[in-house]
């Protein structure tokens, strides 16, 4: 069966993107990642407008990929904080990969803001494809099985 055969209506691609593919969730998971997780903060650091950013993160919630928990500071009110969920850790490696891309074609080197290291050496890490026995292996050796049951599910 060839892709341009396959009904794509259960792709995970798709899924993902209706809830992710906003130009600003990735700045909003970027900001949450890296420990800025009230909303006030994000407003300012982020540059977003307040229904943007109140719609958004209620689109997070929703989903399961932020937990809205209750915080208060020393004589203030009640007030919220949004904190990555399993759901939402599960996204670290799509953000990398945009961060990844970013830096490698999109910012000129002395202006890239951070590396990622692994805190135990100081060394970068990179982003790549590693089979499931740990053999790191490059694009070129990447392929694709359809699975020919789901992909003509819709079609009959």
């Amino acid at each position: 069966m060839k892709w341009a055969d396959v009904d794509t209506t259960h792709c995970g691609v798709a899924a993902a993107t209706s809830i992710v593919g906003d130009r600003w969730i990735p700045l909003i998971l970027r900001d949450v990642f890296f420990g800025v997780r009230r909303f006030d903060d994000l407003l300012t650091h982020i540059g977003v407008s307040t229904a943007v950013l109140s719609n958004r993160l209620g689109r997070l919630v929703e989903h399961g990929i932020l937990a809205k928990v209750r915080y208060r500071s020393e004589g203030s009110r009640h007030r919220y904080e949004y904190q990555l969920t399993e759901r939402g850790l599960d996204l670290l490696l799509v953000q990398l990969a945009l961060a990844d891309f970013g830096y490698e074609h999109l910012v000129d080197a002395d202006k890239r803001l951070v590396d990622f290291v692994d805190r135990s050496t100081g060394q970068r890490v990179r982003l790549g494809l590693v089979r499931e026995d740990g053999t790191v292996i490059g694009a070129d050796s990447l392929g694709m099985q359809i699975n020919e049951a789901a992909a003509s599910e819709h079609q009959m």
